[in-house]
């Protein structure tokens, strides 16, 4: 994760572009639950809702397939996070990924801030 959002700063910086990362279930469109199997970066430069449409272009791919956890993520405003092309932050995308480990006490969460800097805290209780 940590080198997804990395990369995805850099890329929307460099590229000039609007990137958004979701997770989806099958590496083309965004899903709430599809965290844990794959994580996609997209180009949302069009219609700027943070949902992958079929003409928006896929910059990269990350197959999860979670077998002893599952993956959330939990922003503030309720949506994936947009990386502005202007500085690669994603300014109004701050949370948190939360991982819910099946083995005990191995669950963590990554909070992603304004500055596009992740905190990792550890342990980690699930609901």
């Amino acid at each position: 994760i940590r080198t997804l959002i990395n990369y995805t700063k850099h890329s929307a910086y460099t590229r000039h572009e609007r990137l958004v990362i979701c997770g989806s279930l099958d590496a083309n469109t965004c899903s709430d639950t599809g965290w844990g199997e794959y994580l996609i970066v997209f180009k949302d430069n069009k219609n700027k809702n943070r949902t992958r449409e079929i003409n928006e272009e896929i910059v990269q791919q990350v197959h999860l397939n979670l077998k002893y956890g599952q993956l959330h993520w939990e922003g503030a405003t309720g949506r994936p996070p947009v990386f502005h092309p202007d500085s690669g932050l994603p300014r109004g995308g701050n949370g948190t990924f939360k991982y819910c480990s099946h083995v005990a006490d191995n669950s963590f969460t990554l909070k992603l801030s304004h500055m596009g800097h992740l905190t990792l805290s550890k342990p980690y209780r699930c609901a």
